[in-house]
């Protein structure tokens, strides 16, 4: 097996070298004056049979997908975020009777259960400044119904803020390839049930609802599905497990379900009023404004044709401020948290100061030219849908 070309985030090319490392295939462009490509397993998008799509319904391609899964792995972890992608991960298996065994979420339980003055849980706050209210409205609600209904899987509740003095950054800098914004480390704990089950050989799956499908539509109509490289990065490998990582929905080695709901998703846009606005099209390459609104909009109005079981939980608006400061509010305002804060913008400075600077983003905030945690998002090339 070719290690990099099987890397289950994908991988870099820069002239005429692979890279699984984002920041090392940035820095190696800048030397030599080089574009990037991003590849995800592209030769199992170029070669699927599309000619039965539309033909099954999405539930039994879930059903399926989550089987696959069970026969693949002993041991089978959900990282839970409590959004309608993961959620519909959970009851793919929980509906059908396929055993799941534990049920994983990150979150900073201890430090925000210990200042209950960071937040008032509400549901009238609709954007990232009330991302909080997720654990009281879409998070724990979904846990307690859990621990009733099926006793059997295990919840862990994996704290990603304990490290409040970002020890050993470097390393978590390596590990996550995209460093989305404060909230970094979170990208690098796992549940300690991982690392314990794979020193004893059993083989383990991880599995993250990362992202649905992205549509690029053309002028002529025609419909594509790309790949934007930061989407992996919400799941990133454990270095004791890389290969058992499994992105649910973009799945090359169950191909059938990235492209049955890609293909649902281009015949919404096609009839559905509320998606017309919102299609990914040219403007997307050159107008990150653009691409970050319609994301959105796609986001809220694919949860219900995508997925039957959603019930409209609570869900908070996507952050808009490029260093993501508006969803992390507790920990900016915070003057306890100021180490914290110096560290992870000075291992940010240090890194991107190294690179061109289109290679990267500025502006934490609207007219900010600051350096934020965001590269430039690179796509996969497109492939054909209908």
């Amino acid at each position: 097996m070719d290690p990099i070309e099987n890397y289950p985030q994908g991988h870099w090319v820069a002239g005429d070298k692979k890279f699984i490392n984002k920041y090392e295939a940035l820095l190696y462009a800048t030397e030599k004056n080089l574009s990037v490509k991003y590849k995800f397993f592209d030769e199992v998008w170029e070669k699927y049979n599309k000619d039965n799509l539309g033909k099954i319904s999405l539930q039994e391609v879930y059903k399926q997908r989550a089987q696959q899964l069970r026969d693949k792995y002993d041991y089978l972890i959900l990282y839970f975020s409590g959004g309608a992608d993961s959620y519909n991960v959970l009851r793919s298996f929980i509906d059908n009777g396929i055993k799941l065994d534990e049920v994983c979420i990150k979150w900073s339980a201890d430090t925000l259960t210990a200042n209950t003055e960071v937040y008032k849980p509400n549901t009238q706050e609709s954007s990232a400044w009330n991302y909080l209210s997720e654990w009281d409205y879409a998070i724990k609600p979904v846990l307690d119904e859990l621990a009733y209904s099926n006793p059997e899987i295990k919840i862990e509740i994996v704290d990603w803020f304990k490290n409040k003095d970002l020890i050993g950054a470097e390393e978590t800098f390596k590990l996550v390839n995209h460093w989305h914004d404060v909230e970094v480390t979170s990208l690098a704990v796992w549940s300690p049930s991982e690392a314990k089950l794979v020193d004893q050989g059993k083989s383990v799956g991880s599995i993250y609802g990362v992202d649905k499908p992205q549509i690029y539509f053309e002028d002529d109509g025609v419909a594509y599905m790309i790949f934007i490289d930061s989407a992996t990065t919400m799941g990133t490998p454990n270095p004791c497990n890389i290969y058992g990582t499994e992105y649910f929905y973009w799945a090359p080695d169950f191909p059938l379900i990235t492209f049955e709901t890609a293909f649902r998703a281009v015949e919404a846009f096609r009839t559905d009023p509320l998606l017309q606005g919102s299609k990914f099209d040219k403007d997307v390459k050159t107008d990150i404004t653009v691409f970050s609104n319609r994301n959105r909009e796609q986001q809220k109005n694919l949860r219900h044709i995508l997925y039957d079981n959603w019930t409209d939980r609570f869900q908070a608006g996507k952050p808009v401020a490029l260093n993501r400061a508006d969803k992390h509010f507790w920990i900016y305002r915070s003057p306890e948290l100021k180490y914290f804060k110096d560290s992870y913008q000075d291992m940010i400075n240090l890194h991107t100061k190294q690179l061109r600077a289109d290679l990267y983003r500025t502006g934490g905030w609207p007219g900010s030219t600051e350096r934020t945690s965001m590269y430039k998002f690179i796509t996969t090339k497109k492939f054909l849908i209908s």
